[in-house]
This record gives C-alpha cells, structure tokens and sequence, in this order.
C-alpha cells in the first residue's frame, strides 16, 4: 500500500501524508483552530480526527 492513494485533489501542499494498516493520514500541524474546526475539516474529506490516544 503506497502513500501515493492517500494524495488526491485538494491535499493541502504543507499535509504531510503517511499510510498505516492500509488506512491513510493526513497531518496538517501549520493550521490554527479549535478541534471541532479541525474535526469539521476532517469529515469534509471523508475522514475524522485521530485523538483520544492515551
């Protein structure tokens, strides 16, 4: 599984992209906002906010 299925139209050029267990992720760090700013980012591109990691 390359990271190269993760990237399509509207990657933002500063996302870092990493695939894991066929699943991919995108890190956008450079972004200010709340989490549910984040989180609303996320599901406009069919994915969701990693968070709750212990």
């Amino acid at each position: 599984f390359s990271i190269d299925r993760c990237a399509h139209a509207g990657t933002p050029a500063d996302a870092d992209l990493t695939a894991f267990n066929s699943t991919c992720y995108e890190f956008v760090v450079v972004r200010g906002g709340s989490f549910q700013d984040a989180r609303n980012y996320c599901k406009s591109r069919n994915g969701d906010l990693v968070h709750g990691f212990k």
